[in-house]
């Protein structure tokens, strides 16, 4: 599995014209795209309870549709919240700003860990259920509803040990660490989800690892990507 590497700037470096440095707008943009993804991965974490207690209390709520209303949801939260970070201004100069959002700060981390997390917890039941539609096996009961009800209870905890890797790699990529590499996240992934899924002739570890495959490159390169666009425009 091949890991694109990007090249992570450090904190931001000191302009030498600080009226420039007041001025720029690289921090803002910052801010406001980090508030709409911690926005947009509270309520996908909150799409994910409200799916996990829909398998437990065997409601009648259609799975595919809390899916489909959890990344409505999401995005219509990212795009309030960004667009009024954006139009809010801060009481720090823009070079204070910078400093606040630098590398390693808690605003890089948690922007860039709970989205992983949240995708980690909410893409795998997504892909599952696009593949549902498209196989015409509809929102009932009957179908996809019993699907999440399975793989919760069979896979949950693999789902949980899915989102913790993929969030200690973000948080390692923010302190400018090695993070775990996909391959190995993806590995003991499915080797949780062969417990007891192994019972079940090899069912389970299979589809997490297919699932997996599809995630994992586009998360990591996504989280590699995003740090180093973003302390680009702190440094500018």
């Amino acid at each position: 599995m091949h890991e694109p590497t990007c090249h992570l700037p450090a904190t931001p470096t000191q302009l030498s014209d600080p009226v420039r440095a007041d001025r720029r707008g690289g921090p803002r943009r910052v801010r406001a795209r980090r508030h709409a993804r911690v926005a947009a991965s509270l309520a996908l974490i909150a799409g994910f309870l409200a799916l996990t207690l829909d398998a437990i209390t065997a409601d009648k709520a259609p799975a595919v549709f809390i899916l489909a209303g959890t990344w409505c949801a999401a995005l219509t939260l990212a795009l309030c919240v960004g667009v009024a970070s954006w139009l809010l201004p801060s009481p720090l100069p823009s070079s204070s700003l910078a400093r606040e959002l630098g590398a390693g700060s808690a605003s890089e981390r948690n922007a860039l860990v709970l989205p992983l997390v949240a995708v980690a917890l909410v893409g795998p039941l997504s892909i599952h259920g696009v593949i549902s539609l498209l196989l015409g096996c509809g929102p009932g009961p009957i179908g996809f509803d019993e699907w999440v009800m399975a793989s919760l209870l069979i896979v949950g905890h693999a789902h949980l040990v899915f989102a913790i890797l993929l969030g200690r790699a973000g948080a390692a990529l923010a302190d400018n660490t090695d993070p775990m590499s996909a391959k190995r996240t993806l590995l003991w992934t499915v080797v949780t989800a062969g417990v007891p899924g192994a019972l079940l002739y090899l069912i389970p570890p299979i589809l997490t690892a297919l699932t997996g495959a599809v995630l994992l490159p586009v998360l990591y390169a996504w989280a590699r990507r995003t740090l180093a666009a973003e302390r680009a425009l702190l440094a500018r």
